[in-house]
């Protein structure tokens, strides 16, 4: 009996334990498989316990640094993946029989600066005509919805420098420059332009030291000799905008994240040389539909080429 079929028949294993597993397995830790999973932590443990339980074997050992998998555990975690792939692809296979008039909705995941600068247009042009996919959008992180495209949870995402993974597509969009954005009083005797190796000397929000951006961005400065080492954590945009704009802090963020309190004065940027630059792409996971991935292709393309003419947010064609 297949592990699918298993997860099906049984009323002690259920679809929700093997993604959970799957889930801790893929992210390494209990609590970011929480997040990744939209559940809480102790929800989680309570269901890949009872999941232990029905197979008879510990599959996740928890250590500092998080959990790993088990002997046992790797065994079961190749099966795990292929079960869910095909319950989505059995999922997938009847929806395509149903009611052929129906509207295909797409799920996509948007990063705050392309979601911000795109989602708007993007939905104007699906209202504007007939018979377009309906969309539901999904904000996060680039690593997070990454994660959920390779798993088939999302059908599309925004992501910076994705890294390639079997059953995704990666169409390059546009290149991004990263700027130091802060508050006039930190910022305002500053010059243009700001070296790599002076970023160490703001006092700098970051985002959470496991995401590739921040990894990105300390290994920027740590090659120009900068250390960053000292400086706030946040990740959501609302808290760090709070931070910036009224307790003196700066972080290192593309220039459209904080565009409109740029132009409003309430935070000034600055260029950092060399560039820091990073690359946003659509993924398009592979069972999307040939015409859905044209449709999305097409249109966030024409979008994007737009706001590069525009060239308010300093986009540069890949």
């Amino acid at each position: 009996m297949s592990l699918a079929t298993l997860a099906i028949e049984s009323s002690q294993i259920s679809l929700r334990q093997i993604r959970y597993f799957v889930a801790v397995a893929k992210s390494g830790s209990f609590s970011a498989g929480a997040r990744l999973a939209h559940v809480s932590q102790p929800s989680l443990c309570v269901q890949i316990k009872q999941l232990e339980e029905k197979i008879g074997a510990k599959l996740l050992s928890r250590h500092a640094r998080g959990a790993e998998l088990t002997e046992a555990g790797t065994a079961f975690l190749s099966h795990a993946i292929a079960a869910l792939e095909e319950i989505g692809r059995a999922e997938r296979a009847a929806a395509a029989v149903g009611d052929a008039s129906r509207t295909l909705d797409i799920s996509l995941g948007v990063t705050p600066t392309p979601g911000r600068a795109l989602v708007a247009d993007l939905l104007d042009k699906c209202n504007a005509c007939t018979r377009t996919p309906k969309l539901l959008f999904r904000e996060g992180l680039s690593d997070e919805l990454w994660e959920l495209v390779t798993a088939g949870e999302l059908d599309a995402a925004f992501c910076y420098d994705p890294i390639n993974a079997a059953g995704m597509r990666i169409v390059p969009l546009y290149r991004e420059d990263l700027f130091l954005v802060g508050a006039p009083k930190i910022l305002a005797d500053v010059g243009r332009v700001v070296e790599r190796g002076a970023l160490g000397d703001f006092p700098l929000v970051l985002g959470y030291r496991h995401h590739r951006t921040r990894q990105f961005i300390e290994a920027a400065a740590r090659a120009a000799g900068s250390d960053l080492r000292s400086m706030d954590e946040v990740e959501p945009k609302t808290l760090k905008r709070e931070l910036l704009v009224r307790h003196g802090r700066c972080s290192i963020v593309p220039y459209g994240l904080f565009v409109d309190e740029i132009k409003s004065g309430e935070l000034l940027a600055r260029r950092i040389k060399p560039r820091l630059s990073r690359t946003v792409a659509l993924l398009l996971n592979a069972n999307l539909s040939a015409s859905a991935q044209q449709f999305l292709v097409t249109t966030i393309r024409s979008i994007v080429k737009q706001r590069i003419a525009e060239n308010e947010l300093g986009w540069r064609v890949v």
